[in-house]
């Protein structure tokens, strides 16, 4: 990572308005990390816009061209740009803000498994680039959120993004060949709780429970235990051990899904969520 200063990244052009991209949009104009008056959002669908402009007040367009024949160089010489939109279509958005003349800004990318270097190369080389891999809790400021610079972004692009970031949740800075990892683990680790939740309260819904109060039992736990354990730096096995007692209900439950081998299941599912992040990249 190089050791020259950034830009002042003033301006923020957020790409994609789906969940994450409308939920950065949300934090930040209601944050005040950046006056509404300083964030614009590109999305090609009508809905996502006019409910961005009505709710926030910040200033959306149809499509790069747009944008561009709005901004004025003061704009553009100090513009970050956060792409939030798919891998699949990630190369074609950059060629198109690159042919707007786009050169030595910072450019965040949210995108799974494509990795710097190919963002920089839709570019022509002219940019810098920083990796993040948030969830979805960010919608709630919750977020986990690995944080990768690169060869062509510099010390003040790692703090504005984790600065940025900071502001929705956690954040780690990693390795670019750990980013896959992150993926997996914080990136699709929301649906993998949720599919286990989801068991869980489906099970105490036959056994008797409404579906609110099971609901709220497995989701209650669930958040009071990741609490907890954060926030009394707890080790993992120890803290299951504290609530196994012998010849118990706990005990009785994890005795059962060994038997069922929760365990592989559950490492398995990482890997083929690690693996299908490394062909996202290919």
């Amino acid at each position: 990572m190089s050791k020259t200063s950034s830009s002042n990244n003033k301006n923020l052009l957020i790409v994609g308005a789906g969940n994450m991209g409308s939920a950065i949009c949300e934090c930040l104009v209601t944050s005040q990390f950046y006056g509404r008056n300083h964030v614009y959002v590109i999305n090609p669908g009508e809905e996502k816009r006019t409910r961005l402009s009505s709710n926030f007040n910040v200033k959306v367009f149809e499509d790069a061209k747009s944008f561009f024949n709005f901004a004025s160089d003061k704009i553009l010489d100090s513009l970050c740009i956060l792409l939030a939109v798919k891998p699949q279509v990630l190369k074609d958005v950059c060629i198109d803000l690159f042919n707007f003349g786009l050169s030595n800004n910072l450019i965040i990318s949210i995108a799974a498994g494509v990795k710097a270097d190919s963002i920089n190369s839709y570019f022509d080389n002219t940019c810098r680039v920083v990796r993040v891999m948030p969830n979805i809790a960010l919608l709630v400021n919750e977020a986990m959120s690995g944080i990768c610079p690169s060869t062509t972004s510099n010390d003040d692009d790692l703090n504005f993004t984790q600065d940025l970031f900071n502001l929705m949740g956690k954040t780690i800075v990693v390795e670019e060949d750990q980013m896959d990892i992150v993926c997996a683990l914080s990136g699709s680790g929301p649906a993998f709780f949720e599919a286990i939740v989801k068991y869980m309260s489906e099970v105490a819904q036959d056994l008797g429970l409404d579906g609110h109060q099971a609901n709220l039992l497995a989701l209650q736990t669930m958040f009071g235990t990741s609490k907890l354990v954060l926030d009394k730096e707890l080790d993992l096995q120890s803290a299951i051990d504290s609530v196994c007692s012998p010849g118990g209900t706990t005990l009785a439950g994890l005795d059962k899904m060994e038997d069922l081998n929760l365990e592989d299941a559950i490492k398995e599912g990482v890997r083929s969520a690690h693996n299908r992040s490394i062909e996202l990249g290919s």
